[in-house]
């Protein structure tokens, strides 16, 4: 299972969701404030960017 870092309100992760509900595929979502720009998330993404 993939996992999804996304904020529901963003299009290009509601894009991505809808994606993969299309093709049946499960992912685990968390969201994510990239406004907070948390150090974890930050390892993951330097851009501080979503979706990923």
């Amino acid at each position: 299972m993939l996992t999804l870092f996304h904020h529901p309100m963003f299009a290009t992760c509601r894009f991505v969701r809808l994606a993969f509900g299309e093709y049946g595929e499960e992912l685990a979502l968390i969201e994510e404030k990239p406004w907070t720009r948390r150090k974890e998330f930050l390892a993951l993404n330097p851009a501080g960017t979503l979706p990923i």
